[in-house]
């Protein structure tokens, strides 16, 4: 009698561009790599077969997916942050949680987040958005959008670690002051600062770059937000939770902040329409984008392949 093979099933439920050099290791290693999508997943008939999930930041992960899968193991998430996710959930239904967090020797390769910082500081100083789109109108009106230089400019970090660090060195490159704030890092070659208060009262652009965690929540709230210096840019590449954004837009909107560069909102993978700063988008001196800041295709095969061999060598 012929035996019937019996597959272990891993489910990509965010398949775009999907690593194709990890997709044909998983089949060489056993198992039967499947893709769906949020919308239809649950249509698949071999739920109880998944033992990996493996996801993005499109969705929030909580007990009612998990439920789902009655045997699954490992969900896995080729990303920094996981506050897309239940932790909780994940614990009670004892599924193992796969992610680049704490791989710090990894990361150090990734630079996608902190280029993206860059462009979106040098979009807002000089006003190119705003700029595109006038002469998509046919318009030619040079004096309309007058930038400002970096040479010389104060940029502040909050939160040197490996995204800040990068940042920090590419505003070095344009002849730029680096200030920042961290509790956790001492860095000779810039100046830190004793606190966010002191840091905001003096910088021409504020960039964050701090990993989410409860106490991190809404850091920066109004009372910082009021000590910016007049006619700051704003930079947030990291989470949404870590500011108020119904103050930050009051800020926008106010002058108090010249420009904002936002690549991330407060419960994303929930419902993104509910942020105050995507209600605002549509002020000229907002520049929102939909968390691409790590979306680099190399980059991202990079971080799927590792978290692949995370799962395999374990």
């Amino acid at each position: 009698m012929r035996k019937v093979k019996i597959w272990k099933y891993v489910l990509n439920l965010e398949p775009l561009d999907y690593s194709p050099r990890a997709i044909e290791k998983w089949e060489s290693s056993g198992y039967k790599y499947v893709e769906s999508s949020w919308s239809n997943y649950t249509k698949c008939s071999f739920l109880d077969k998944t033992e990996i999930l493996i996801i993005r930041l499109e969705r929030f992960v909580d007990s009612k997916v998990l439920g789902s899968f009655p045997n699954l193991k490992i969900l896995v998430s080729a990303t920094t942050g996981i506050n897309h996710i239940d932790l909780k959930s994940l614990s009670d239904t004892g599924v193992k949680l796969v992610s680049l967090k704490e791989h710090s020797e990894f990361l150090k390769t990734i630079t996608s987040t902190a280029e993206f910082t860059w462009a979106m500081i040098l979009n807002l100083v000089r006003n190119i958005p705003n700029a595109l789109i006038d002469v998509e109108y046919g318009n030619w009106e040079r004096e309309k959008f007058k930038g400002l230089e970096l040479y010389g400019k104060k940029i502040g970090i909050i939160g040197l670690g490996r995204i800040g660090s990068m940042v920090a060195q590419y505003a070095k490159a344009f002849g730029m002051s680096v200030l920042y704030v961290d509790p956790n890092v001492i860095d000779d070659k810039y100046l830190k600062v004793n606190s966010i208060e002191e840091l905001v009262t003096v910088v021409d652009i504020l960039s964050i770059h701090v990993n989410y965690q409860t106490r991190n929540y809404n850091l920066i709230d109004e009372k910082i937000i009021s000590m910016m210096k007049d006619g700051v840019f704003v930079i947030n590449t990291s989470r949404g939770e870590l500011w108020d954004e119904e103050a930050i837009v009051r800020a926008v909107k106010s002058g108090k902040i010249r420009g904002l560069g936002v690549d991330v909102l407060k419960k994303e993978s929930i419902s993104f329409k509910n942020s105050p700063i995507w209600k605002a988008r549509e002020e000229k001196n907002i520049l929102l984008t939909p968390h691409i800041g790590g979306a680099c295709m190399d980059a991202m095969w990079k971080c799927e392949e590792f978290t692949q061999d995370l799962v395999l060598n374990k």
